[in-house]
């Protein structure tokens, strides 16, 4: 799951969030210094990538993805699954899709602005190109896709691997629709056992 469906997924709580998000980007002892409401939003990140990593659905969703490119699976896995997750936002959430982007790109703002000033370049970036709501499209996807190799110190070199969703896109919305439900259920099992 990328990073659409970890603050869809999050408590609401803006740190929370936040802290769902930047779990990609503060490894190791370094989140041993975050506040804790961001350091529980990385834990519930780190909690939701192990159950998928580890779930059967997601495995079978990797399996698509052509041979060659396998080694990207995870990556390519995790992207299209917000894709799956914003073209069935409406099953899964009674909240808008847009209207719930609105308010984690104004909380991260505010957050960013007034607590976190060593994320606002991070968050600056995230609302101006609007990263949560480039999951919709196809060319959201490539975009996407052209952020991530860059992050790899390799770009453009997961753009071509578009054609892996488009030819399995029917495959992986299905996928998708059966893990989803499940990997909720867990994350709210999560939070209960956290209290």
């Amino acid at each position: 799951m990328n990073w659409l469906a970890h603050v869809a997924l999050s408590e609401p709580d803006p740190e929370i969030r936040l802290g769902n998000v930047l779990a990609d980007l503060i490894k190791g002892e370094k989140r041993l210094g975050l506040p804790p409401a961001i350091r529980r939003g990385t834990d519930c990140h780190l909690f939701v990538d192990a159950f998928t990593d580890a779930h059967p659905v997601f495995l079978r969703s990797r399996a698509r993805i052509s041979p060659p490119r396998r080694r990207f699976a995870s990556i390519l896995v995790d992207l299209f699954f917000d894709h799956c997750l914003s073209l069935a936002w409406d099953h899964f959430h009674e909240q808008p899709r847009m209207v719930f982007i609105r308010e984690v790109y104004g909380q991260f703002d505010a957050l960013s602005r007034e607590r976190l000033p060593e994320a606002r370049p991070f968050v600056e970036h995230m609302l101006a190109q609007d990263w949560l709501g480039d999951y919709i499209s196809v060319a959201g996807i490539e975009r996407t896709l052209a952020r991530v190799s860059r992050r790899l110190h390799r770009p453009g070199l997961l753009v071509p691997m578009i054609d892996e969703l488009t030819t399995n896109l029917t495959g992986l919305r299905e996928d998708f629709t059966a893990f989803y439900p499940a990997l909720r259920a867990a994350v709210a099992g999560w939070v209960d056992g956290q209290k």
